[in-house]
């Protein structure tokens, strides 16, 4: 019984460290803050994407609006 309670937390530690990362190593970043690193990564793309598209439709406006003047 102490073998398999020794087993299971040894297994359960390996989990852990996976989800929270290594605390030893800041090398070794875990599950939680590298989904977080994407989503603040997801956002700036998205508002990237934003200012690009804006800028894209200012400048097809001012064309438009030069032709037909």
């Amino acid at each position: 019984m102490e073998k398999e309670i020794a087993y299971i937390k040894a297994r359960v530690d390996v989990i852990y460290a996976a989800i929270i990362g290594d605390p030893a190593n800041p090398n070794k970043p875990g599950l939680i803050l590298r989904i977080d690193r994407l989503e603040q990564k997801s956002k700036l793309q998205s508002k990237f994407l934003w200012l690009i598209s804006g800028g894209v439709i200012v400048s097809l406006s001012r064309i438009v609006i030069t032709y037909f003047k």
